[in-house]
């Protein structure tokens, strides 16, 4: 999925469980693309606010899934989904740096580290490398 992809799959699952954009914010793969680390996507991965949570367990358009364990420095998460979007919560996540687009939240170049950095999986390696260059910046 590109840019456009994301921004209109994730639009329309917001839509169709009637979740305000902005108890969303964008992480992952759906990040590295509207922050031009990469071009395409496979998922899109969001986190929400608890009363968003408490939004998607009672929408029968919601499917819940299996919640994601203990990764590294991320905590346990609830898991719900609309086609291709996650919608992950948990009270323990960090509150890592966004800015706004399009009315989402969307992590900034280094929330998006700090997110990759916690997950600390393999392939979080790629936007940690993609990122390495403006570190200082950061």
């Amino acid at each position: 999925m590109n840019k456009r992809d994301v921004l209109t799959k994730l639009s329309n699952a917001c839509l169709s469980a009637n979740i305000h954009r902005g108890s969303v914010t964008i992480v992952g793969g759906g990040a590295s693309v509207i922050l031009g680390l990469r071009t395409e996507t496979a998922d899109i991965d969001t986190h929400v606010d608890e009363d968003t949570k408490f939004d998607l367990w009672w929408n029968s358009s919601v499917k819940q899934e299996k919640d994601y364990l203990e990764v590294n420095h991320m905590p346990r998460c609830q898991h719900f989904s609309i086609g291709e979007v996650s919608f992950i919560y948990s009270d323990l996540l960090a509150n890592y740096p966004t800015f706004t687009h399009r009315k989402f939240k969307v992590l900034t170049k280094l929330g998006l580290l700090m997110y990759r950095i916690d997950l600390g999986r393999g392939k979080d390696l790629d936007d940690i490398n993609a990122l390495e260059s403006i570190w200082d910046e950061l």
